[in-house]
């Protein structure tokens, strides 16, 4: 069945089934389970990505039930060969460094002109996790991707948290040149919404900053309204569920559960 994009979806027996079930529209976001993928936008199908934590693109994670998409987005040059990221900004550095250590953040720096060339083009917003020389693609067209999954799936409430390298006025840009800006949701937490409003008022994707960073409102500081539990497990027998970065105000959980092997 097609869709025209532009149209608001239109449910002609007037039933909804909320992210899968008729009985999570009476639900509010913070009373439902989204399942999600963490750095969801690192993945094989990519070209030339190194180390990938998905087995499958973003859009196919949303096909097969995931509901919370966690990914980062950083600022690079295209280059010769891939894309060379933008290393001006300190926090990026220090994470970079925190990540791979001093002595293969400065081994990273060395060999990234050898690895990608001389930079041919102007810079752009990337999904790259820490370093886009590992393997990076524009952000702009998977937004489109992601919007597009909407059009098709009706009566779906998505979660997006971005790990954001980028000023939420560039951001916010890519969103709107996507489209997905048209279903973000813009109210408040105060009580959340049900499922039911969220997907008859059309805006059914809440999006989440990292850093927190002013200046767009309906991109949201992440951990006023996440708490989440630790992701440095080593083991399955590490996990626990005491408060990280959100300590335990957040109106939202979010249950780190991968086993972390680097």
């Amino acid at each position: 069945l097609w869709r025209n994009p532009a149209a608001k979806p239109v449910h002609a027996s007037g039933s909804l089934a909320c992210n899968g079930a008729a009985e999570l529209c009476a639900k509010r976001v913070d009373e439902v389970v989204y399942p999600g993928s963490h750095n969801a936008m690192s993945n094989p199908r990519v070209a030339g990505w190194m180390f990938p934590h998905q087995q499958q693109t973003m859009v196919r994670q949303l096909e097969g039930g995931i509901r919370a998409l966690l990914f980062d987005v950083h600022y690079g040059y295209p280059a010769a060969k891939g894309v060379k990221t933008e290393m001006q900004g300190e926090v990026l550095t220090e994470k970079v460094k925190q990540a791979i250590g001093v002595e293969g953040f400065q081994a990273a720096l060395r060999i990234r002109n050898r690895l990608t060339g001389a930079e041919a083009g102007t810079r752009n917003l990337y999904l790259c996790h820490g370093l886009c020389e590992l393997g990076a693609y524009e952000l702009t067209p998977a937004l489109v991707e992601i919007h597009d999954f909407l059009v098709a799936n009706p009566d779906e409430v998505l979660l997006l948290i971005v790990e954001d390298y980028v000023s939420p006025r560039d951001l916010a840009a890519a969103f709107e040149s996507s489209g997905l800006r048209d279903f973000v949701y813009e109210g408040g937490s105060a009580p959340w919404p049900r499922l039911g409003d969220l997907i008859r008022s059309g805006r059914r994707v809440i999006v989440f900053l990292e850093s927190g960073r002013e200046g767009v409102p309906w991109l949201r500081p992440a951990f006023q309204e996440i708490r989440e539990t630790p992701y440095t497990f080593r083991t399955a027998q590490d996990f626990r569920c005491s408060p990280n970065r959100g300590g335990d105000a957040g109106s939202l959980f979010l249950l780190n559960h991968w086993i972390e092997t680097t």
